[in-house]
């Protein structure tokens, strides 16, 4: 009789603890599995916030990215219906925030913050090339700028090929032949030379973002730079 009594209640303790549902801690991260993610390249581009923690849908993607480095690693960010929200580093006060939706599962995309404390925006392109050929190093532009007007930039090697950009536009990846080249901008309205950058490697089977950041203005610590950028494989 007292075996079976013991047994009974071993039985109701089982089933007890068997149907409590544990509630996770609000803290604990989501897993991004990667069949419901894409793959992002994040880039500090603002010329106020020198570090920027990046959080997409209230998860810590990066902390501390900086504006004087390129971080080369793509991040796992949700497909459906994603907040960026970006972060000062230093206070943690929130900056700046962004709906991102319809990113296609498995794709590569830059994500580039830019402008300043009065003014953040940001751009989010597509890094697919379709027909990569490795025979050819491909090349595209970014206007990141804050207060730098349209422009009409150069690539010069043994032909000219031009194209132009307002503030927040970008290209499409093209097709160049491996060599050195000078990369020239110039204001469009003026065709003023504001920045040239000279002996450009470029090597096939690799794909580059040229990217133009900082501001015009002479004041600003952050001044007027073009950053060449060897994309991740």
């Amino acid at each position: 009789m007292q075996n079976t009594i013991k047994k009974s209640i071993g039985l109701l303790i089982f089933l007890l603890f068997s149907s409590c549902t544990c509630v996770p801690d609000i803290d604990t991260p989501k897993e991004i599995k990667a069949s419901e993610s894409a793959k992002v390249l994040l880039i500090n581009a603002n010329t106020d916030f020198e570090e920027v923690d990046v959080y997409s849908s209230e998860i810590a993607v990066l902390k501390k990215l900086s504006y004087f480095w390129f971080n080369k690693n793509y991040y796992s960010i949700g497909i459906e219906s994603s907040h960026i929200k970006i972060l000062n580093s230093s206070d943690k006060d929130l900056i700046y925030s962004r709906a991102i939706i319809d990113l296609d599962k498995g794709s590569k995309y830059s994500f580039i913050f830019f402008g300043n404390e009065e003014k953040a925006s940001s751009i989010i392109v597509s890094d697919s090339i379709e027909e990569f050929n490795s025979n050819f190093a491909y090349i595209r532009f970014i206007h990141s700028s804050i207060d730098c007007k349209p422009v009409r930039i150069e690539l010069r090697k043994d032909f000219t090929s031009s194209i132009e950009l307002a503030q927040g536009e970008a290209s499409d990846f093209s097709e160049y032949f491996a060599g050195s080249y000078s990369v020239d901008f110039f204001e469009k309205e003026t065709e003023k030379l504001i920045l040239s950058v000279k002996d450009v490697q470029f090597k096939n089977g690799s794909a580059y973002t040229i990217l133009l950041k900082g501001s015009s203005e002479v004041s600003n610590k952050n001044l007027l730079v073009c950053e060449i950028l060897e994309m991740p494989k």
